[in-house]
């Protein structure tokens, strides 16, 4: 695996100046995320330079232009540089600008809206405000109730709306952010179920990515639920032969869990991950004529899975 991550660390100092967003999924700031921990592993401040260099140049060209998703826009790079923060990589003054005042920018936007036509956005909006809410609920109150009011009653009347599943995996993340900190128990309960509905009608057809239906799994399996219930009941057989397995291809592995295991701190067995991603099929990516870079569908997603396996077997 230190061979592997060493290869994936070269690779991408060899490629810090290509032309990608700032952002946190699809852009820059998930590059120095990798940095900064791969520093901390190797005990090297070489590469913590270079994650310092990422952050400098990412605020450096902050405009108000960016779009505000967290795949290449402005709330993945404040929650980036939140993160960061957190962990003792970087300095409190990096969070100081007013554009990384999301509040007002989440407050901004129509929550009460899936729109599948803009899959980034919507997405975004479930994780951000997860992250916003689980300190400070008292401050969203009113806009937790209005929110699980309105989708209690989206899923009441388009059970067969296909919903892009990387949509529903943040939704699923939400409620479950909300359960984990005991808000709003009635209201959540109530669209858990909801959702539970839809997304059992909807399976059915077996025409779903089984990298994306394992991430709803391990989702579900995160909340608080009883198998008495029959629709859960109901799911739960349908999801029982889902498993991160060899039959999962390094594909899909790569470009439908990776990224998501990573946002939502999912689990994967760690022979299993081997199984799956070869040195030789690493080497191959490398090789690409263009091979991809970001946390989503690409390398750094592969080298901070490495590193969060190793840190939990510390």
């Amino acid at each position: 695996m230190d061979k592997q991550l060493k290869k994936i660390a070269n690779f991408l100092v060899m490629n810090i100046y290509s032309d990608i967003s700032p952002g946190l999924l699809k852009g820059k700031m998930g590059l120095a995320i990798f940095f900064y921990h791969y520093s901390r592993h190797i005990n090297s401040s070489i590469y913590e330079n270079v994650g310092d260099h990422i952050i400098d140049d990412i605020l450096a060209n902050i405009t108000p232009q960016l779009p505000l998703d967290i795949f290449d826009g402005i709330f993945g790079v404040s929650l980036g540089i939140k993160y960061l923060i957190n962990h003792g990589y970087i300095e409190n003054e990096k969070n100081d600008s007013d554009i990384f005042n999301i509040e007002n920018k989440l407050f901004s936007l129509n929550l009460r809206k899936i729109d599948d036509q803009n899959i980034n956005l919507s997405l975004s909006k479930f994780y951000v405000l997860s992250h916003m809410v689980a300190g400070e609920s008292d401050k969203y109150e009113q806009l937790i109730c209005d929110f699980l009011k309105t989708y209690n009653k989206f899923f009441t009347g388009n059970t067969l709306f296909e919903i892009p599943m990387p949509i529903i995996s943040s939704l699923l993340f939400f409620i479950s952010t909300l359960e984990k900190n005991n808000l709003y128990q009635n209201e959540i309960e109530q669209l858990k179920l909801k959702v539970f509905a839809y997304l059992s009608a909807r399976i059915e057809s077996d025409k779903e990515n089984k990298a994306e239906m394992i991430v709803l799994k391990q989702l579900i399996q995160r909340m608080n639920f009883t198998l008495n219930d029959e629709i859960t009941g109901i799911l739960f057989n349908q999801f029982k032969d889902l498993t991160v397995d060899e039959s999962l291809s390094f594909q899909d592995f790569t470009k439908h869990y990776l990224w998501q295991n990573l946002l939502y701190d999912l689990e994967c067995p760690s022979q299993l991950f081997s199984d799956i991603v070869s040195q030789e099929k690493i080497d191959n990516l490398l090789s690409d004529t263009v091979p991809p870079l970001p946390i989503f569908q690409g390398i750094t997603s592969i080298g901070l899975y490495i590193l969060k396996q190793k840190l939990q077997k510390k």
